[in-house]
């Protein structure tokens, strides 16, 4: 799969390729098979490296910036592209992704 373009709102088949994504780079960095999305990274056997990992892939993929804290509390693929899709629409209705990412991180 190739980039996603954050210039854009993101639809329902772009929030699913971006969970499928997710759940696909979790799956690699963890070498596990049978992940679903739910599943928790730190209780598969993650660590701080792995999440390293994890952040770099997905901010390649998808070309948004993704603080390697936020595995900590976002610690599921769903949890991530959850939060992945409500950047790439604040992106693409031009709102400031550092704004966002700020409020994330009070919450």
């Amino acid at each position: 799969m190739g980039s996603f373009d954050s210039g854009s709102s993101i639809g329902h088949a772009v929030a699913d390729e971006l969970r499928d994504r997710v759940l696909s780079i979790y799956r690699e960095v963890l070498g596990r098979a049978s992940m679903s999305m739910d599943d928790d990274f730190f209780e598969l056997g993650g660590d701080s490296l792995l999440g390293v990992q994890v952040a770099s892939r997905v901010e390649e993929a998808t070309r948004v910036e993704v603080p390697i804290t936020f595995l900590f509390t976002k610690a599921t693929p769903r949890e991530l592209a959850d939060w992945l899709s409500e950047e790439l629409d604040a992106v693409g209705r031009g709102v400031d992704a550092t704004e966002t990412t700020s409020n994330a991180e009070r919450a």
